[in-house]
């Protein structure tokens, strides 16, 4: 613990590594340390899962290492603070070029809402709250249809709610509640 800093700095260089299989291993030592140690994670949450969300733009023809990265994501996502893995994914996640970045982000909010439940997503606290809706329109309006995919799901986990459709009207602009009526008003009926 007295080194966890440490370790992180040298294990970040390795998941950058061109080799794959040094690279999974470091992308499995994250996976680790995010389960084992949880909430101590916290604090290097941001900068490791930063890493480990633009491995997967640089080893876009390499499934392998993008399912290893995706299991290393859903243990920080699982073990750290929900508000720490919300500010990792709408900082580096959310608008990001590459369409498996997003993907592998809107894949991540999903995981986050279903660990939370919706009524934890909608009550716990205004910026929490907000942030994740104003993410959670994005993803769903996204240009490639796996991220939408999931936005959609966790639209529909969370109009079950009786709280959602009053925060959804006061927190998203206009224009993207339209785009998106459909959805959850289908979404609502469930």
């Amino acid at each position: 613990m007295v080194k966890l800093h440490e370790v992180c700095l040298v294990v970040m260089e390795e998941v950058k590594n061109l080799r794959s299989c040094v690279a999974c291993a470091a992308i499995d030592t994250f996976a680790s340390l995010y389960a084992n140690l949880q909430k101590d994670m916290d604090n290097e949450a941001e900068r490791t899962g930063r890493i480990l969300l633009l491995r997967i733009a640089q080893a876009s023809a390499n499934t392998f290492v993008q399912q290893q990265v995706n299991v290393a994501l859903a243990a920080l996502v699982q073990n750290c603070s929900p508000g720490r893995v919300l500010t990792l994914l709408l900082n580096t996640g959310l608008c990001h070029l590459s369409p498996a970045v997003r993907t592998s982000t809107a894949q991540q909010l999903q995981r986050l809402a279903d660990r939370l439940g919706a009524a934890a997503v909608l009550r716990s606290g205004q910026s929490f709250t907000l942030r994740f809706l104003i993410a959670l329109s994005k993803i769903s309006l996204d240009a490639a249809a796996e991220v939408r995919a999931h936005g959609r799901a966790i639209i529909e986990t969370l109009a079950q709610h009786r709280d959602f459709m009053q925060l959804w009207q006061q927190t998203i602009p206009l224009n993207e509640q339209i785009s998106l009526e459909k959805i959850v008003q289908n979404a609502a009926k469930k």
